[in-house]
């Protein structure tokens, strides 16, 4: 993987080898935790000539990084056909992300670190990160997909509830950087019960 900054300036070469990134769910807004049914990610680019999938592995942490131990129904693989790319990711707008969508909803307990991992046998893919202090990409500030684009920049001053992005060369060992994170949305379900 690659990630790609929200800063033109900068951008992380992971090879094909794994990235991951850490989340909470805060037990203040969900004292009973959720139940998710997708993760969204946000890609720069993909294969061109490779058709090699790409798979999120929803898992647990140990001492603040991914162990690797996939959580009951954790896996979702999209083939790189469904891989939606774009140079102005938008968390509404369905033709900018890519959604991983688990075969049921995967329970999440609350204020308990979690972390998903994205692996491919390709290096072509590149996902949209954004470091503390960068400057937004506009679209990915507007409201919604309709909205005019913004003509005032917006830094990235705080990223609650959201942890780490882990770089590894052979997914056992993990590197973290604080400061940056992929660009993501996670859909929690809601029962009617």
């Amino acid at each position: 993987f690659r990630t790609e900054s929200s800063s033109s300036s900068s951008s992380t070469t992971v090879s094909w080898d794994p990235v991951a990134q850490t989340f909470i769910i805060d037990g203040k807004n969900y004292p009973n935790g959720a139940f998710v049914k997708n993760i969204k990610l946000f890609f720069k680019s993909k294969p061109t000539v490779d058709t090699s999938p790409v798979t999120l592995y929803l898992v647990t942490t140990l001492n603040g990084y991914p162990t690797g131990t996939t959580v009951d129904h954790g896996i979702s693989t999209v083939s790189v056909d469904k891989v939606k790319v774009s140079d102005t990711p938008q968390f509404l707008d369905s033709s900018t992300y890519t959604n991983f969508e688990f075969s049921v909803p995967v329970y999440i307990r609350p204020d308990t670190l979690y972390a998903f991992i994205i692996k491919s046998q390709s290096d072509e893919y590149n996902l949209w990160t954004a470091a503390l202090g960068d400057q937004a990409i506009v679209s990915s500030v507007k409201n919604l997909p309709t909205d005019a684009i913004p003509t005032v920049t917006t830094k990235i001053g705080t990223a609650p509830y959201i942890g780490g992005l882990f770089e590894s060369q052979n997914g056992i060992t993990w590197q973290v950087d604080q400061s940056k994170s992929l660009m993501f949305v996670i859909d929690r379900c809601k029962f009617n019960t």
